[in-house]
C-alpha cells in the first residue's frame, strides 16, 4: 500500500458510477442498537437506483448516482424518536421506520468491567454500499480514551493492531509504545498471525507542481497523526519500525 501526503487530489477519483436498480430501501445506519445521541444523527444506506427519490421525516435527502445516501438530520423529540423513510422510483414506493433507542451517555453509564485480551485485531473496512461517496466510505474509525468515553485519534480502516484489554463492547489496542486507545468491538475482527510490527522503508519525497508528495510503502495501513508545530507540519506514523532512510 502507498500512503500519499499532499495538498491536492484527483477529482476523477471521487466520481460515483450510476446505477438503476434493483429498487430497494436498505438503511445501514442507524439500526436497532441503542445509540448515544443528542440533537442530530447520521444516516446512510441505499435505495438501489440513482433515479429514486428519498424523504426522511418529510425532508428530501440527496440520492447519489449509484442509489446510495448519507447525511446528518435533526433528531425528532420524544423518549424514542422515530426516523420515517419513504423512497420513490417512478410508480413504486417503499416505506420504513426506525425507532432510535437512546443509550446512557458516557457520564451516566457505570464504568464497565475490564478484562485482559491478547492477540491482534484488524479494523474493519466498510462495504461499498454503506455510504454515498468514497470520502464517507473511507472515513476513519475514531478511537476513545476510555470505553465509551471522549474521542481520541482517528484510526485508518484495515489497520492491524495488538489487543491488550477488553470490555463487553470495546477493546483496547496498542497504537505505539506509550499510546493505547479503545475501539468498538463491532469495528474490529480477530486477525491471528505474525506479531511483527509493520516495517517502514524506501520512503520517497517528490515534488508534483506546488505539491510535496511523501510516499510510504506499507503492507497494511497504520495509525498516524498530523500536527502543526511552529509553522511546520509533523506527520507521525505510529506502531511501526523504520528500516532505511529516505530515498
Amino acid at each position: 500500500m502507498i500512503v500519499t501526503a499532499g495538498n491536492g487530489c484527483q477529482p476523477a477519483e471521487w466520481t460515483i458510477p450510476p446505477s438503476d436498480g434493483p429498487f430497494q430501501l436498505s438503511v445501514v445506519y442507524p439500526d436497532s442498537q441503542p445509540l448515544v445521541v443528542t440533537d442530530s444523527i447520521s444516516i446512510w444506506g441505499t435505495v438501489g437506483s440513482g433515479k429514486a427519490r428519498l424523504m426522511v421525516n418529510g425532508q428530501a435527502i440527496r440520492v447519489e448516482p449509484n442509489g446510495a445516501f448519507a447525511t446528518f438530520l435533526p433528531l425528532p423529540g420524544g423518549v424514542t424518536p422515530v426516523m420515517v423513510f419513504e423512497a420513490r422510483l417512478r410508480d413504486s414506493v417503499l416505506r420504513g421506520t426506525i425507532p432510535i433507542v437512546r443509550s446512557l451517555g458516557p457520564a451516566d453509564a457505570p464504568f464497565p468491567k475490564i478484562s485482559p485480551a491478547s492477540g491482534w485485531v484488524r479494523l474493519v473496512r466498510r462495504p461499498p454500499l454503506d455510504t454515498g461517496d468514497l470520502a464517507t466510505r473511507t472515513r476513519p474509525i475514531y478511537s476513545r480514551w476510555t470505553p465509551g468515553g471522549t474521542l481520541a485519534i482517528p484510526l485508518p480502516l484495515g489497520a492491524r493492531l495488538p489487543a491488550e484489554a477488553q470490555t463487553d463492547s470495546a477493546i483496547r489496542v496498542r497504537i505505539s509504545g506509550g499510546l493505547a486507545m479503545w475501539v468498538s468491538k463491532l469495528e474490529t475482527r480477530p486477525d491471528p498471525g505474525s506479531s511483527a510490527v509493520p516495517l517502514i522503508r524506501n520512503v520517497t519525497v517528490s515534488e508534483v507542481g506546488v505539491v510535496t508528495v511523501v510516499r510510504v510503502p506499507l503492507e497494511s495501513p497504520i495509525p498516524w497523526t498530523l500536527d502543526m508545530l511552529d509553522g511546520r507540519l509533523r506527520w507521525t506514523l505510529h506502531g511501526a519500525r523504520v528500516e532505511s532512510a529516505f530515498e
